[in-house]
């Protein structure tokens, strides 16, 4: 596709700006939209949290303007030079990245207004309501997924959920996946089920450098109604087997009752003595 593209005169963009793209659309969206955000004056989790907003946008020259913060006191402690860490959350989407303060203007109230550079990366996650189930610990299953920014790759699931999954690679920049990064074609290998095939979209991605292991987290953009029942059916069983073992069940020998249960007794093999035959 690439080298047609090509033909035509059409460049192929980098992936720096791919990702400067996604990231325009998401601040875009969160100020057209109003969205509230949570500033810490220090990249640390346990630092206090105070409100604003994101109030003008600046693509051009890669600038961001935040509104003054809540409470007012806290303004004061904000000076030219200072980074500060932004948490938001745009539609069941939480994002977070860092900025640092260029200059400290006014409005026409006389309240602080914030200009910052453009984050040179977005972090973000999507929010699952649907619930989601490990099955790293229970056993690999196996998944590949086939992009056009990346060749066909193997790789084990995380987790699953009626809504998305996450899976795990290992290794260095070929396995490197990015925010809207669109999976083409998913294929899902569960367990004593036909090959599940879908589409799905990146929605986060942590890199763990110390350990050379990227997670991945997915969302169905695109899954049959049959294949959809064969996810829930293995979440649903995934979910009982797990209440089982929580409560000291074992799981094998209730599933071996079960089929007891179900099989009706053979009469050729019972009750022959007590009616009297030899």
């Amino acid at each position: 596709m690439f080298k047609f593209l090509s033909r035509f005169g059409i460049k192929k963009r980098s992936q720096d700006e791919i990702e400067f793209r996604t990231h325009c659309r998401l601040i875009r969206t969160s100020l057209r939209k109003r969205v509230p955000i949570h500033i810490r004056l220090a990249n640390k989790k346990s630092a206090p949290q105070y409100t604003s907003l994101l109030v003008d946008f600046f693509e051009d020259s890669r600038k961001l303007v935040f509104d003054r913060l809540q409470p007012i006191e806290a303004n004061s402690q904000i000076k030219v030079g200072n980074h500060f860490t932004v948490d938001g959350n745009l539609r069941g989407l939480n994002f977070n990245f860092e900025v640092e303060v260029l200059a400290i203007e006014k409005d026409k109230s006389n309240n602080p207004l914030f200009r910052t550079t453009f984050p040179s990366e977005i972090y973000t996650e999507q929010q699952r309501a649907a619930f989601r189930v490990s099955v790293s610990s229970i056993r690999k299953i196996k998944i590949i997924v086939i992009s056009t920014q990346h060749p066909p790759q193997k790789s084990y699931l995380r987790d699953i959920s009626a809504t998305g999954f996450q899976f795990v690679r290992t290794g260095g920049e070929k396995s490197r996946f990015n925010n809207g990064d669109l999976m083409n074609c998913c294929m899902i290998f569960l367990p004593d089920s036909p090959k599940i095939i879908c589409r799905a979209i990146v929605q986060h991605v942590q890199q763990d450098e110390e350990n050379n292991i990227t997670k991945v987290g997915c969302k169905f953009v695109e899954v049959g109604g049959t294949h959809q029942r064969i996810i829930n059916r293995f979440i649903n069983n995934v979910q009982r087997e797990n209440r089982r073992r929580e409560q000291g069940e074992d799981f094998e020998k209730t599933k071996e009752k079960e089929k007891e249960k179900e099989t009706p007794p053979d009469p050729s093999k019972s009750g022959s003595n007590l009616l009297g035959h030899d």
